[in-house]
């Protein structure tokens, strides 16, 4: 998504929530909603967004890790 390679996370973040919004289970957009807010420093919320990715798929391996660098601040 241009936005997030921009660095626009805010704007970022809504794209992607509106892919959630339709599509609930869209583990890959819940994920980058989780990058999003892990690059504002909003670690608490990036969190629990990676734990929800896990939940929804368990195999999806990058968000354990993210989860992992997340629980490090």
């Amino acid at each position: 998504l241009k936005q997030y390679e921009a660095k626009q996370f805010e704007q970022a973040i809504v794209t992607f929530q509106q892919v959630v919004d339709k599509s609930p289970g869209n583990y890959a957009a819940l994920y980058n909603i989780g990058l999003c807010h892990y690059s504002l420093e909003r670690y608490e919320m990036a969190i629990d967004l990676f734990k929800r990715v896990i939940k929804i798929n368990p195999d999806y391996t990058v968000a354990y890790i993210q989860l992992g660098n997340s629980l490090d601040y």
